[in-house]
């Protein structure tokens, strides 16, 4: 042989052995019992964007997509919460000045602008009694603009039609 094959030949045999050496204490590593070792399992319901700060990357919470379905979903149910407190406003307005005996149902239309105030009240069915209708107006009128109008529900015009009930005594 010649004197370059036998270098060749020991550089095998010498790669050879790193190789096996390296692969067995791998193996070992990947062998070994972790027993003392404590894994943390977390379920993540949003996304995740890794970010550069510095030398290092962190995971940050991704800003969420606003859908248009979740946006009106919004713009409901913050306009049921208004219209309900509106009514709940009227309704503990309604004996302000008026009879505790009144007995009957007034419907009132009217329209809420942008700063919640109430304007075009109209009486939509009397309930036969021009006091009790008069009372309820009235009610309509002292609660306007006395609940907060969200703003996600925007500068347009609500129509709200309201049945302005009395039993006696009730509140």
């Amino acid at each position: 042989m010649t004197n370059k094959t036998e270098r060749n030949l020991i550089a095998i045999c010498v790669s050879c052995f790193f190789h096996f050496v390296l692969l067995s204490h791998f193996s070992t590593i990947a062998d070994k019992n972790y027993s003392d070792t404590r894994l943390l399992e977390i379920q993540i319901d949003f996304p995740l964007a890794c970010v550069q700060e510095g030398k290092s990357l962190a995971l940050h919470r991704a800003p969420e997509k606003k859908s248009r379905q979740d946006t009106l979903r919004k713009r409901f149910q913050a306009r049921k919460l208004f219209l309900e407190q509106v009514a709940d406003r009227v309704h503990r307005l309604r004996f302000l000045g008026a009879e505790k005996k009144f007995i009957g149902t007034a419907v009132f239309q009217f329209k809420i602008d942008a700063e919640g105030r109430f304007f075009q009240i109209a009486l939509v069915q009397s309930s036969g009694k021009p006091d009790l209708d008069r009372a309820a107006r009235n009610a309509i009128s002292a609660a306007s603009g006395k609940v907060k109008r969200p703003p996600i529900l925007g500068a347009e015009v609500i129509f709200f039609s309201l049945p302005v009930k009395y039993q006696y005594e009730l509140f």
